[in-house]
């Protein structure tokens, strides 16, 4: 279930962070809908950054440093 939850974090980082890329490096792209669909890209980047649960980040964190990591996606316990 970490797995997922990863995959799905980076996903949207990097998803949201590549539309608001786009929207500031493209002039044409300065409308009134983009500045909108930013507004919705950065918040969501804020949600993701801060209302991810941070125990399930950390035991994920902790995993790959001690390289502990089984292949359902849990880690053994230390």
């Amino acid at each position: 279930m970490t797995v997922i939850y990863v995959i799905l974090f980076l996903t949207g980082v990097v998803g949201n962070i590549a539309v608001c890329m786009v929207i500031i490096r493209n002039r044409s792209m300065h409308t009134a809908t983009n500045y909108y669909l930013f507004s919705l890209a950065v918040s969501d980047l804020i949600i993701l950054l801060l209302g991810k649960d941070r125990a399930t980040i950390l035991q994920f964190v902790i995993a790959i440093e001690s390289n502990t990591m089984r292949s359902d996606g849990r880690s053994r316990p230390f």
